[in-house]
């Protein structure tokens, strides 16, 4: 259609407006009515999945069943026999005479793996400020640049940062009414509105520095402090994001034989004393494999394993003929950047143009719209275990690939602005075969949501995209190549699919 048609066509056919005046009235209609109505415009082929006519949120086949998605215990049942006030635990009197802040003195052979010794005789307020009593300022500063630059990075952006914390403050005696807590305790700051961050920058540093469940006596208690746990609490009402972070700090107090998680009142004000604080490590490093397998494996492992032992899931297994091999894809259609725009193009065509081999499709973003899926950890660990291959938008999802059998594949997509990948332990840890580099998008389309350019501007400024058909089946194509003992996928490829398929339809 030429320019000086559009109008016309938009009005019924009746030019009743000035020539180019079109031009007002598309960008009146997106104004008014959003961000669908411009990428209709922009993307014919882009399809809201609000409107999709879905017979289930899986869009199975008859001959498909459903993976088992378990929602309990939620959250606030798991973790609520393990929440202790501080008053049930306190030691009322305190020795002022000797209270004095200071840094653990370890041997460089002791020192935890990411250079972060922990903090003696330290208290803090309510409110997250950390109180340092009886040293000055100078003093202290000292001692952190003795310890080295891990632990100068952790003192300087996590406790006393220009923004985004509450500093610390120099005291020289602690009030009467402090409250005591002695023994060992960890300090967690929860990376706000990201698991993966959250997981990978508040639990990793403890996940890897935890002893061994079977090296530890049985009556050993570990202690964790969350900075205002009980509006976290609250907030995993409403927010899955809030939900997982405390979830996934839960499943980190099973590694040890007891756990208790210390809360104040709400509207506390009494300094909280610790005789031994183990700083909470939010500046130590993303999750990454600069600890050495013989660190990092072990320990994925044990937390993996605790969680399924937690929630009674059997070492799952990547499934050989002539069962259908799983596949989870996930768009990002619930959030505001980096989508997949033909998601439904892709999931629709994973389904029923894949014969050799055949797919169970599991489709994430339907299941969201539906509200069949929340996302909670219950239902997380579960859809992964039962995942083969996992295709899915670079994001802060990939960190579930954690709960996948070993051998399992993972697609991951990172579009026109991809950065490098976070999962190259769960990779190592898991013999996942791990693809990337294909990286198989297509168009760039913008997101009004997200600074509506097709530039990759910054962590919130990128573009959606869709994926090139084509190329992603040459990536799957790619896993029928054997991958050492254990690999399950050549044999997918190897099987004759079409006795299946013949039995399939004697059924129908």
């Amino acid at each position: 259609m030429r320019k000086g048609n559009v109008g016309r066509a938009l009005l019924g056919g009746r030019r009743a407006i000035p020539k180019y005046a079109w031009v007002f009235v598309v960008f009146a209609g997106l104004f008014l009515f959003g961000e669908p109505i411009f990428y209709k415009i922009l993307l014919l082929k882009q399809r809201d999945l609000s409107e999709l006519e879905l017979p289930t949120p899986f869009l199975m086949d008859k001959m498909a069943s459903k993976p088992f998605l378990m929602t309990t215990p939620s959250m606030h049942e798991a973790i609520a026999s393990k929440i202790v006030h501080f008053d049930e635990i306190s030691i009322k009197s305190v020795n002022k005479t000797v209270f004095k802040t200071r840094l653990e003195q370890i041997s460089n052979s002791k020192m935890p793996h990411y250079g972060v010794a922990p903090m003696l005789d330290v208290c803090m307020h309510p409110n997250g400020t950390l109180v340092v009593v009886g040293t000055s300022q100078e003093e202290m500063d000292q001692s952190v640049e003795a310890i080295g630059e891990e632990m100068v990075r952790e003192w300087h952006d996590t406790y006393n940062c220009i923004w985004g914390c509450k500093g610390i403050q120099y005291v020289d005696n602690i009030p009467d009414d402090a409250v005591w807590i002695d023994g060992e305790t960890t300090h967690i700051i929860p990376y706000v509105n990201n698991v993966f961050h959250h997981f990978a920058e508040r639990i990793w540093p403890h996940l890897t520095t935890a002893i061994p469940l079977d090296q530890l006596p049985k009556n050993h208690t570990t202690r964790y402090y969350v900075n205002d746990m009980h509006t976290w609490l609250e907030g995993a009402h409403q927010s899955m994001n809030h939900n997982t972070m405390m979830y996934q700090l839960y499943t980190l107090g099973l590694l040890s034989p007891q756990v208790q998680f210390l809360q104040h009142a709400e509207h506390e004000t009494r300094l909280l004393c610790f005789e031994h604080l183990k700083p909470a490590c939010a500046s130590c490093g993303r999750m990454n494999t600069k600890l050495g397998s013989n660190i990092y494996v072990p320990a994925l492992l044990r937390y993996r394993d605790a969680t399924f032992s937690f929630f009674g899931i059997q070492e799952p297994q990547v499934v050989r003929p002539p069962t259908k091999l799983r596949v989870t894809y996930y768009g990002r259609g619930d959030t505001y950047r980096r989508r997949t725009i033909n998601a439904f193009e892709v999931m629709h065509h994973l389904q029923k143009s894949w014969v050799q081999p055949p797919f169970h499709v599991t489709f994430v973003d339907a299941m969201l719209a539906s509200g069949e899926y929340n996302q909670s950890l219950p239902e997380v660990v579960s859809l992964m275990s039962q995942t083969d291959i996992l295709i899915t938008t670079h994001g802060a999802n990939t960190w579930a690939s954690i709960f996948m059998p070993k051998h399992a594949a993972v697609i991951e997509i990172y579009g026109p602005c991809g950065p490098s990948t976070w999962i190259d332990v769960m990779v190592e840890a898991l013999m996942l075969k791990h693809k990337t580099e294909e990286n198989p998008w297509d168009f760039r389309v913008p997101s009004l949501l997200a600074g509506n350019t097709t530039e990759c501007e910054g962590a919130d400024q990128t573009p959606d995209f869709t994926i090139d058909i084509t190329k992603l089946d040459e990536v799957i194509h790619s896993l029928a190549l054997p991958k050492g003992v254990g690999d399950n996928f050549p044999l997918h490829w190897v099987y004759d699919w079409t006795s299946f398929h013949s039995h399939k339809g004697a059924q129908l």
